[in-house]
């Protein structure tokens, strides 16, 4: 399958780099470099891997047939339970962590990059689904611009930065993920 060469993340150059050791670093990177891959799949390819040159080929093979195995390798362990989402950043690496990735990856389509991320289990229920299990804070970057973000019992807010936001009046609190991450976005973006 042929990729038009994309630029890698980062994040994902300097995961490659503390995977594979200076030994093996430059030799990976061409490697993901010449795959085309980025992104998530990028992510799952590194993760999967796990520091070995063999598996990182194995795992671009495999992305060039059906890159949702490659998902599968990435995120998911032996029991097939989904324990990292890995479209935004490798720093949502556990359940309890999953509480940013819907917001993670809507602000990381609009060049905002997840740097830190701090979770604890959630002190308010219902926990219907793998994101509710968490809470904690989160910090992104865009530029010279840095803006934290928290959710705790279930409320969303910008608790930081986040450049004009505040001064247009967005330092409410949000009961809904999908209302807060949705109006971020579009805020960031400069739509109100």
């Amino acid at each position: 399958m042929s990729h038009e060469k994309k630029i890698l993340e980062a994040d994902i150059v300097e995961r490659l780099e503390a995977d594979f050791g200076q030994d093996e670093y430059h030799a990976a990177l061409k490697l993901l470099r010449d795959s085309g891959y980025t992104g998530r799949i990028a992510r799952c390819i590194v993760v999967a891997a796990a520091g070995s040159l063999d598996a990182l080929q194995k795992q671009i093979r495999l992305a060039g047939i059906d890159y949702r195995d490659v998902i599968l390798a990435g995120e998911y362990n032996a029991e097939m339970q989904h324990i990292r989402d890995l479209r935004a950043s490798f720093l949502i690496d556990s359940p309890l962590d999953s509480w940013v990735g819907e917001v993670a990856a809507a602000l990381d389509a609009i060049g905002w990059r997840l740097v830190s991320l701090e979770s604890r289990k959630a002190t308010v229920g219902p926990y219907e689904y793998t994101a509710d299990f968490g809470e904690g804070t989160a910090t992104f970057v865009s530029g010279t611009d840095v803006m934290t973000i928290r959710k705790e019992n279930r409320q969303w807010q910008v608790i930081d930065g986040g450049g004009e936001l505040h001064r247009n009046g967005f330092d409410e609190v949000y009961d809904f993920e999908s209302e807060f991450r949705d109006r971020l976005a579009r805020m960031l973006r400069g739509k109100n």
